[in-house]
């Protein structure tokens, strides 16, 4: 059976076609909307994490700002007691030598010395002791009740220094255990001449390591954090924590002696540690007076602590906002789908339609 075009055709052909055009217009607007309603949804979520990373990034930044101007501060006030505590025995021992130098040190000078050097002694906590010594490194005059016995100190690190230097300048030496009593100490010392300024001994004044450990506990810091008093050379005088077996070791190759010290004297660097490979903020100072350096170091984690914390809360904020988002967004894209599917069935049925309409069997 053949179709036949229907006599009614001029008049409705262009309704239907006004009609088809329409929902073909439609439809073109439809199908970007979906795609429009993704990219919103992406970039929505895109700039839910950039403003998230900036908003931590800034955040992480000031925190540690703020840790590096404390370390600042630490290592000033380490730097100037360290050198207010050599000072003090650098001044006594000062005192002493020039009346040493003037009287000598005889027998019969020897007992006000001795109660010189007690005196002085009990007036300085710093103070393990005094000792003077003749220009074989026998002990001839100490703060202690009697000389002790032994060979000596001529084989000691600073006899040696003052044998072969005309200096009159304080030195210090490594961190050594009294031969008097076996505790550890920082000896500082000073040539003595006889008045043709030639070598008659030295005179020393032991500062406790305790002292120092003391001192450090003094100071906040966290578990993990560290400071350490050592000579610019590299050897370490006092630390905290204790380890007793790294007094003495030297610390030249790390990376505050390697690479910080001969470009700036103070200043701040986050690295790991050559002691035991903690990364930690370390802060550092050289002494003005003294060759000798500070260091005081938190570690990163505990600067960062309440910032992973709040990274931690942010992020998951951020991340149940973005799957409301991506719900929402699902919800409406299926809508989206769902209508353009019945608009779809519509355009067939209206075809069909047309189709009887235009066409007679």
């Amino acid at each position: 059976m053949s179709l036949v075009p229907c006599p009614f055709r001029e008049r409705f052909l262009p309704t239907r076609l006004d009609e088809l055009c329409h929902a073909q217009g439609i439809a073109l607007k439809r199908i970007p909307l979906r795609n429009a309603a993704v990219l919103f949804i992406g970039a929505v979520c895109l700039c839910l994490c950039a403003l998230l990373y900036l908003q931590l990034e800034q955040s992480r930044r000031h925190d540690l700002s703020q840790a590096q101007v404390a370390s600042s501060n630490l290592t000033r006030a380490m730097a100037q007691q360290a050198e207010d505590t050599f000072m003090q025995a650098d001044l006594v021992l000062t005192s002493l030598v020039d009346w040493i130098q003037a009287d000598g040190f005889g027998p019969a000078q020897r007992p006000r010395l001795q109660k010189t050097f007690v005196r002085r002694v009990q007036a300085l906590d710093q103070l393990h002791g005094i000792l003077l010594f003749d220009q074989k490194g026998q002990w001839v005059v100490t703060s202690f009740e009697a000389l002790p016995r032994g060979n000596g100190v001529a084989d000691r690190e600073y006899f040696r220094f003052h044998q072969q230097n005309i200096s009159s300048v304080a030195h210090i030496g490594p961190a050594i255990r009294s031969r008097e009593n076996g505790e550890w100490i920082i000896p500082i010392s000073k040539r003595v001449n006889d008045r043709k300024g030639q070598f008659q001994g030295v005179l020393l004044a032991g500062i406790k390591m305790s002292y120092f450990e003391q001192f450090f506990k003094g100071f906040s810091i966290d578990d993990n954090g560290a400071m350490f008093l050592a000579l610019t050379d590299g050897t370490l005088l006092a630390r905290r924590p204790y380890v007793q077996a790294q007094i003495g070791t030297s610390l030249a190759k790390g990376e505050i002696f390697q690479n910080l010290l001969p470009r700036a004297t103070s200043g701040n660097a986050m690295f790991a540690s050559e002691m035991d490979s903690i990364v930690r903020l370390h802060g550092y100072r050289q002494l003005e007076a003294y060759p000798l350096v500070v260091s005081a170091a938190s570690s990163r984690g505990s600067i960062l602590a309440d910032w992973y914390d709040t990274a931690f809360r942010s992020s998951a904020i951020v991340v149940l906002v973005m799957l409301g988002i991506g719900l929402i967004g699902w919800v409406f894209i299926r809508q989206v789908r769902v209508g353009e599917q019945v608009e779809a069935d519509l355009r067939q049925a209206q075809q069909a339609l047309e189709l009887i309409a235009t066409h007679d069997s």
